[in-house]
């Protein structure tokens, strides 16, 4: 016989630095994930996150939300999946990052010898920066 299954909503923080690692806050009953407000943290390292999974037991929701966070924190980020349109559009760009910070960098050159440059660090701060003076068109 087969345990029945609710929603559970589980709440924690993710650590930014590749959103694999998972603190959890609470595990609530419901999918509650939409009415909860996530505060911002004073902590730079960690994003605050909720999700909802159907389990038969909190504990076993908790476990489900490891491993989520396990399988999808590794998965692309933003910056390297941009890089991996621009290349699959064969616009030549250069990316990277700095290992253990979150961050990734694509570089994007402009016909007039100018610079088109993206970067961002975990899933809250980007900037984008383009000079306006070698702007061409």
């Amino acid at each position: 016989m087969t345990a029945a299954t609710q929603t559970y909503t589980v709440i924690g923080l993710t650590l930014d630095v590749d959103s694999t690692e998972l603190l959890i806050a609470a595990v609530l009953a419901g999918p509650v994930a939409d009415q909860v407000e996530l505060l911002a943290t004073s902590e730079e390292d960690f994003t605050r996150w909720a999700e909802e999974f159907d389990a038969p037991d909190p504990d076993t929701a908790a476990e489900l939300a490891y491993t989520h966070c396990r399988t999808f924190g590794s998965a692309p980020n933003a910056g390297e999946y941009l890089h991996q349109v621009l290349e699959d559009e064969d616009v030549e760009a250069t990316a990277g990052g700095h290992p253990g910070s979150g961050c990734y960098w694509v570089s994007i050159g402009t016909p007039d010898g100018g610079e088109i440059l993206i970067s961002g660090q975990g899933r809250h701060e980007a900037e984008a920066y383009y000079p306006l003076t070698e702007h061409a068109g």
